[in-house]
């Protein structure tokens, strides 16, 4: 994930996750000028050569 250097964020560890050889997550929170609330961000990532029956059940199973 890139985000430029002039913007403030945190990264959500609470969120972010490593699972073997199946996936990586990574979650940052930032604030906008226009919105009180943080928007939060996640991308996951699945190594080439993993189980995509697995990775697929796990993102399956994330309660949004």
């Amino acid at each position: 994930m890139y985000i430029k250097k002039h913007i403030q964020y945190k990264v959500r560890e609470d969120l972010s996750t490593a699972k073997g050889d199946i996936l990586e997550t990574l979650f940052i929170e930032f604030k906008t000028n226009n919105k009180a609330d943080p928007i939060v961000v996640g991308v996951l990532c699945r190594p080439p050569d993993s189980n995509l029956t697995e990775f697929e059940e796990f993102v399956n199973g994330i309660a949004l």
